[in-house]
């Protein structure tokens, strides 16, 4: 991601690369947000102000023609030249530069390598090593290469020819290029360094796009766990078939991957990553094996029969891309932050037969939130036979929502339950109360603690395409109000219910009376948004006072990976929900990603997580391999149970 390097008395670019306003969002109000601000509306920080710079989301800055001192290239120029490309070869010299990104997306070290790989010896290569000198510098950007592999499919030659040396620096070029030529997350710049930042709408698309990108970058074994709970276990039991909205989400997937269960889905995915050099992270980029299979790949399998179908499900020929991409190609915006056919399609058919992997990024999305995207995409082309004329994707969309709530419900009550056994702590879902014989609910999780209570509100909404691609601010603010601003209201609602000492009613669980200290926790187990100080300043500035109680502390924002580290440290680690989250606060002002703060303040390994996302992602390979190798299961839960122990 490109960043300018400006900086004035109002802004400060961070050591990671992230422009921020140096004014803290709460300075307006000393009491805004609760116990969490000093006298002066600033947090409290008890760590080095080095170590918030750390935690905070890393936004690299990306090599680029301008960077460089070179004249950008228009992206029309940037498209006429690759249409002297050959295709195939320059998709497969792209996906090995996705894969190293993939596994080293900021490591300066290897972006070094990759100089010498990529650029060899001479004054280009001599200034991209110097662009390197600086911290928050990294040669390429993941997303610009997915945007050229795009541009590819439309423009590239059906030549099937070699790459020659020319081809290569073209490619090179256009990667450069991109960087300058396709619109970038960027906020706002401003040369007056006495201007407030006074509207914020125009730094929405920043938080927007940021967080979606970020939200690509989700483990293989938390996709995959995650996924499997909510629409493999969730969506089947008795309790899902009880909803109103119920929707058979097994037999959309059916229908979405060409007869194939959510299960043998997964089974080809895994089959690939066995065959090829997707989770390779320690190969050197000359090493990396082609990411190319061939369509007899499954002949060893219990699907041999049905490879045909199977690879169908996972891969697609140009055509089929260049079909779905149409004239959406001259939409600059597309280009930049549409990449969504790689997930539905993360394998190029070629002509040969063979099917190459764009890359190890569209792979993982589509063993994780693939899965509920195929499902919709199925749902939007089904009938709803309760609602004759309208398609099921809205009883999907509302289906969906509640799978959300009961994997973050499921996840808080596992991960706690020995400090539940204990009596230190007390779990419960959203239990109905009446307040002025009016029916409520209470959030959807809440950890009782003593007198501190922490109160946990799901959003499994999603950013629509038009908000992630567009940069109208009006569009984006209104999802970042149904995504965050809407969902806070309704907490602080609550909140002030739960306080209310006139207001006379139970719940199980809660002393009311007894509550000193609340914890105010939206999760969004959807899409992610960039969870810095601009998002926090203008929930506060659309809505001030809210959580103005002394006794409530700022609310934090966090998606599902930031909750899951949180839970492992509890479960694992013997530390309290209402510490670490009030902690966080302390240190932060919650202006930077709770999962950024975690690793850098405890470190913890990176197989330390909660026991129930272990569980899932056992049971869904263990039934993917079933689906491969009949009897494979028993033996993979005899090796995992002889290796099973508590992470160190």
């Amino acid at each position: 991601m490109r960043r300018r390097p400006f900086i004035s008395s109002k802004f400060t670019v961070r050591p990671s690369g992230l422009l921020v306003p140096r004014e803290h969002p709460w300075r307006q109000s000393p009491r805004a947000w609760g116990s969490a601000v000093s006298g002066d509306g600033h947090p409290k920080l008890v760590v080095p102000i080095e170590t918030l710079a750390s935690a905070e989301m890393s936004v690299g800055v990306t090599a680029s023609l301008s960077a460089l001192d070179v004249a950008p290239v228009p992206l029309e120029d940037v498209r006429e030249a690759l249409r002297a490309v050959p295709f195939e070869p320059a998709m497969r010299f792209l996906s090995q530069i996705s894969a190293e990104l993939h596994h080293h997306p900021t490591d300066r070290t290897r972006h070094r390598a990759l100089v010498a790989k990529l650029f060899g010896e001479g004054p280009v290569a001599d200034a991209l090593l110097r662009f390197l000198d600086a911290p928050a510098h990294v040669l390429l950007d993941r997303r610009i290469v997915t945007a050229l592999q795009r541009l590819l499919l439309t423009d590239a030659s059906w030549d099937a020819r070699e790459l020659t040396a020319d081809d290569r620096a073209t490619l090179l070029l256009a990667l450069l290029a991109l960087v300058d030529a396709l619109p970038d997350a960027s906020p706002p710049d401003s040369d007056d360094e006495s201007t407030e930042i006074e509207d914020l709408e125009p730094w929405l698309p920043f938080v927007i796009q940021l967080g979606c990108a970020a939200a690509t970058d989700v483990y293989v074994v938390e996709g995959i766990a995650r996924a499997h709970a909510m629409y493999r276990v969730f969506a089947t039991d008795d309790e899902s078939r009880g909803h109103p909205q119920y929707c058979d989400i097994a037999a959309l997937l059916e229908r979405a991957g060409d007869g194939l269960s959510a299960d043998e889905q997964l089974a080809v995915a895994l089959s690939i990553i066995s065959g090829t050099s997707t989770l390779d992270r320690d190969a050197a980029p000359e090493d990396r094996r082609t990411l190319e299979i061939q369509p007899t790949y499954l002949k060893d399998t219990s699907m041999n029969d049905r490879s045909d179908g199977a690879l169908a499900a996972i891969a697609a020929d140009r055509r089929w891309f260049v079909d779905r991409i149409g004239e959406t190609n001259d939409d600059p915006r597309l280009v930049a932050w549409d990449h969504s056919l790689f997930e539905a399609r993360p394998l190029l058919r070629l002509e040969s037969g063979n099917m190459l992997l764009s890359g190890p990024s569209a792979l993982m999305a589509w063993m994780g939130r693939g899965v509920y995207f195929r499902a919709l995409a199925a749902a939007q082309q089904t009938a709803d036979p309760s609602n004759p004329g309208q398609q099921m994707s809205r009883r999907f969309l509302n289906f969906a929502g509640t799978l959300g709530e009961r994997y973050v419900r499921t996840l808080v009550k596992r991960s706690l339950a020995a400090a539940e056994r204990a009596g230190a702590v007390v779990v419960c879902g959203d239990q109905p109360y009446k307040v002025r014989r009016q029916l409520r609910r209470a959030p959807d999780v809440t950890v009782a603690s003593g007198p501190d209570l922490v109160l946990i509100e799901v959003c499994s909404g999603r950013i629509s395409l038009d908000a992630r691609t567009s940069a109208a601010p009006a569009r984006v603010r209104e999802q970042v109000d149904k995504l965050v601003t809407k969902k806070l209201i309704e907490l602080d609602r609550r909140v002030a219910e739960f306080l209310d000492p006139k207001l006379r009613f139970t719940l199980d669980g809660i002393d009311r009376p007894a509550i000193q200290r609340v914890l105010p926790l939206l999760v969004l187990s959807g899409d992610s948004l960039a969870v810095e100080s601009v998002l926090l300043r203008y929930v506060a500035t659309a809505r001030p006072g809210l959580f103005a109680d002394a006794r409530v502390q700022a609310p934090v924002i966090t998606d599902l990976e930031g909750l899951e580290r949180a839970l492992a440290l509890c479960e694992h680690r013997g530390h309290t929900l209402t510490d670490l989250l009030a902690d966080f606060v302390a240190d932060t002002g919650g202006r930077v990603p709770l999962v950024n703060w975690i690793a850098q303040r405890y470190r913890p390994p990176a197989h330390l997580r909660p026991t129930f996302v272990g569980e899932m992602f056992d049971e869904a390979i263990g039934t993917a391999g079933e689906r491969l190798f009949p009897g494979s299961a028993d033996r993979w839960r005899a090796r995992r149970d002889s290796r099973h122990r508590p992470p160190a």
